[in-house]
């Protein structure tokens, strides 16, 4: 004769009102175990302010449009990083009218996929990036939207620890129905963590 002995359901309920917490918390802590090397990455985010100029034809270095861009970084090897950079530029200027056929202003926005290649200065770092890109155009005719590729120059300043002043001379290509190429002169801040 065997003799069988069930558990209470409080008893089952208790068993498991313990256990799922653990389990939570122990899966919370492997994952942040394996998410340490990520983390000690360099890691930067950064706002840029600047001017634009369209490359098509005439350049009369007059910087008359205005530039937002935003950035994050990360630190890919000693001395290079990966850039995701976000973009804006805004203009009524003549020669980003006649190119676009428009009579209106015109807003270029753009996403870039950027390696940049640092190199220590006395007074801070040069830098050198590229990548593709994929670039829209708004303007009074409609929108056009295509990919692009982007090269350029930076200089770093630090002022903290963490904190540097940026500024950037950067080349854009799109392949819009009519190629169109523009360059942007940019100043602002990185923000390491």
């Amino acid at each position: 004769m065997t003799m069988r002995v069930e558990m209470e359901p409080t008893k089952q309920r208790a068993d498991s009102a313990i256990f799922a917490p653990m389990k939570r918390i122990l899966l919370s802590a492997l994952l942040i175990l394996v998410a340490l090397p990520v983390f000690a990455q360099h890691q930067a985010v950064g706002i840029l302010f600047g001017t634009a100029e369209g490359a098509d034809g005439d350049f009369n270095f007059e910087f008359d449009d205005s530039v937002f861009e935003v950035f994050y970084a990360t630190e890919i090897e000693l001395g290079a990083e990966a850039r995701i950079k976000l973009g804006r530029v805004e203009t009524g200027h003549d020669e980003f009218l006649s190119h676009f056929e428009s009579v209106g202003d015109v807003e270029i926005a753009y996403l870039d996929l950027l390696v940049q290649y640092r190199f220590d200065e006395v007074f801070g770092s040069t830098t050198i990036f590229a990548g593709p890109g994929a670039y829209q155009v708004d303007h009074d005719g409609g929108d056009e939207s295509d990919f692009g590729f982007s090269a350029g120059v930076g200089v770093r300043f630090p002022v903290t620890r963490r904190t540097s002043v940026l500024a950037e001379f950067a080349y854009h290509w799109a392949n819009f129905e009519k190629d169109f190429d523009f360059v942007n002169l940019n100043i602002g801040f990185r923000f390491g963590f």
